[in-house]
C-alpha cells in the first residue's frame, strides 16, 4: 500500500516531490480507496488510508440512520471508501462510505410511485406519528390521523412499536423536499362511506353506552362508529343528569334521528322508542276532567307546575290559581304537596297542559 504524504501536488522535489504528487493523486475527491478502521468515536471513525488518518462521519457512513459507528464497523476492519475532501496543507482527509451507493432519493418516484402499497419499519414513534423507513435512507411519515378511520388515537403506540414490520399506501411522494407520506388507514375502506347504509334515520339499531357527558351519552354502534343520545332524548321525563337514565356498559335499544356524514355525527334518541305518554294523556283526558298531581316546582311570577305522572306536567298560572293572594307562591305551596285542577288547555303541539287550582284533596281521617 502506497504511503500518502502531506503536501501539495507541486511541494518539494525530486523522489519526495513525486511521490507526495502521486499522494495527492490518490487523494483526489471520488476517488475510492481502501482502508482499514484505526478508531471510532461519536461523530464517526478514523480510518488509515495508506499510512494517512481520515475522519469518515456519521452521516457519511450510510443513507439511512445510525447512533454509532459501532453499528456498522469494528475496529481493524478493511473497509473501502470515497474521498470526499483532501486538504494537503493540513494533512486532513474526509472520507464518504454511503457515496459508493447511489442516492435513495435520486431514484425514489421510480421505486415507490405515489399510491403504491409499501412496507416498511417502524424506526420511530412521536405524539404526532410514526416514521417507518422503507430502505435505508428512505424513510416516510404517517401522521396520527392517517392511521384510522375511527379510532381517536391519542399517541402512535396504541397501533404499534419500533422495529414493528408494517404495510402503509404511499399517499405523497416528494423528492426536493425528501418527504414521503404515508397513510395506514387507507388500506381498508372508510366504514363512514357506507354508514348511511346501515344506519338509516327511523332505523332502530343496539349500541353500548361507552360515556356520559352533562348533554348526553354516546353510544357506540359498531367498533369505532359513535352516536350521540342527547340528554332530551334519553327519556320522556326530565333528567338532571344522563346517569339517571343510562350508565356505561349498558346495551340500549336507540332509533337513529340525525346523520350527517360530513361531521361523522349520528343523532340517536331513546325516547321515540317508548310510548309517548302526552298523547295518551291526551286520549285520556277531556277539558274540564279533574285530575290530582304533585306539585313539582314553583317559579314565582309564572306560576306551579304539577307532575301528572309518566312525564306529563301542568301549569297552573299565577293568575288562574283560586286563591288569589299577595302572599309569595313559596308560601302558598310546597314542592310535593298534592294538588288538584280541573283541565282547562291541552295543547298537542307544544305538549302543553294548564289548569287552574280547585281544591287540595282532602286529608283522609283514620279511623281509631
Amino acid at each position: 500500500r502506497e504511503v500518502v504524504g502531506g503536501g501539495g501536488e507541486g511541494g518539494g522535489g525530486g523522489e519526495e516531490g513525486a511521490r507526495r504528487g502521486r499522494g495527492g493523486e490518490q487523494l483526489r475527491p471520488g476517488r475510492v480507496r481502501d482502508g482499514t478502521v484505526k478508531s471510532r468515536t461519536d461523530v464517526g471513525a478514523f480510518i488509515d488510508v495508506g499510512g494517512l488518518d481520515g475522519l469518515l462521519r456519521l452521516g457519511d457512513m450510510t443513507w439511512g440512520k445510525i447512533k454509532h459507528p459501532g453499528e456498522m464497523f469494528q475496529t481493524g476492519q478493511e473497509v473501502e471508501v470515497v474521498v470526499l475532501k483532501f486538504d494537503a496543507k493540513k494533512c486532513k482527509l474526509d472520507l464518504g462510505f454511503k457515496q459508493r451507493q447511489p442516492n435513495p432519493w435520486d431514484s425514489v418516484t421510480e421505486r415507490f410511485p405515489q399510491g403504491a402499497r409499501v412496507k416498511g419499519k417502524v424506526s420511530s414513534l412521536t405524539d404526532f406519528g410514526a416514521f417507518v423507513e422503507l430502505e435505508p435512507g428512505l424513510e416516510g411519515l404517517i401522521h396520527i390521523s392517517e392511521m384510522s378511520w375511527t379510532r381517536k388515537l391519542k399517541h402512535p403506540s396504541e397501533l404499534m412499536k419500533e422495529g414493528d414490520t408494517i404495510e402503509a399506501l404511499l399517499l405523497e411522494v416528494d423528492p426536493a423536499a425528501r418527504r414521503l407520506r404515508l397513510g395506514l388507514r387507507q388500506l381498508e375502506p372508510n366504514p363512514w362511506d357506507t354508514v348511511g347504509e346501515r344506519f338509516r334515520v327511523g332505523s332502530k339499531t343496539i349500541g353500548t353506552v361507552k360515556t356520559l357527558t352533562e348533554f348526553g351519552a354516546f353510544v357506540e354502534l359498531e367498533p369505532g362508529i359513535d352516536g350521540l343520545i342527547h340528554i332530551t332524548d334519553l327519556s320522556r321525563r326530565k333528567l338532571g343528569h344522563p346517569s339517571e337514565a343510562v350508565k356505561p356498559g349498558d346495551k340500549v335499544e336507540v332509533m337513529v334521528t340525525k346523520l350527517d356524514l360530513d361531521q361523522k355525527r349520528i343523532g340517536l334518541s331513546r325516547k321515540d322508542l317508548e310510548p309517548d305518554p302526552f298523547e295518551a294523556f291526551f286520549n285520556e283526558h277531556n277539558i274540564g276532567d279533574s285530575v290530582t298531581g304533585t306539585l313539582l316546582r314553583i317559579k314565582d311570577g309564572v306560576g306551579v307546575f304539577v307532575d301528572l305522572g309518566n312525564g306529563n306536567e301542568a301549569l297552573i298560572r299565577t293568575v288562574d290559581l283560586t286563591e288569589k293572594t299577595d302572599t309569595p307562591l313559596e308560601q302558598q305551596f310546597t314542592v310535593g304537596d298534592p294538588i288538584t285542577g280541573k283541565l282547562a288547555k291541552m295543547d298537542p303541539i307544544p305538549r302543553k297542559i294548564q289548569m287552574p287550582v280547585i281544591t287540595s284533596p282532602p286529608v283522609q281521617e283514620v279511623e281509631g
